[in-house]
């Protein structure tokens, strides 16, 4: 988690959305382990992420004095979790309402640093969790309709498009 932390930290600089973007790692670390234990997102970890999130991102809003990233990151937030509502809802799907709960959240805190952030991270997660679905088939741990932790690519997902987000 420190590594994590420091990752985000030096990422993300002396900005006023630090405190934000630190308790997502914070919540990402046990989210990800709960996830891969027993394939569950808990909703007062997720919840925790969205609550704290709005809070600690309107203080950087009112800081920065500037209302654009806000309604920027309430818009992504939205739009991934209306993305994230519609695939789960597909025939076959085995994405879980815990993954749409996530990928809005998510979307919060990437729609605050820009759209490429927000298309970086939806775009990542499912490359970064093929290893795994390729190693749990390979282990005969895993078939076409075994359910896979989706939670742990989308969060890793997320991390790494807010490193990129801030390299550019």
């Amino acid at each position: 988690m420190a590594a994590l932390c420091g990752s985000v930290a030096t990422a993300v600089g002396a900005a006023p959305a630090l405190p934000a973007f630190l308790l997502l790692a914070a919540i990402a670390v046990p989210l990800a382990l709960v996830d891969l234990k027993v394939l569950r997102l808990p909703d007062p970890l997720v919840g925790a992420a969205l609550v704290g999130g709005v809070v600690l991102l309107v203080l950087a809003s009112v800081v920065e004095r500037d209302a654009g990233a806000l309604l920027r990151a309430g818009l992504a937030a939205l739009v991934c979790g209306v993305g994230y509502s519609t695939l789960a809802l597909l025939p076959g799907s085995q994405l879980g309402f815990g993954d749409v709960k996530l990928g809005a959240v998510l979307g919060l805190y990437l729609g605050w640093l820009g759209w490429f952030a927000v298309v970086a991270g939806v775009l990542l997660a499912p490359v970064l969790n093929l290893p795994l679905v390729i190693g749990l088939v390979i282990a005969g741990r895993a078939g076409r309709k075994t359910a896979v932790p989706y939670g742990p690519a989308m969060l890793v997902a997320a991390i790494a498009a807010t490193v990129l987000a801030t390299l550019r």
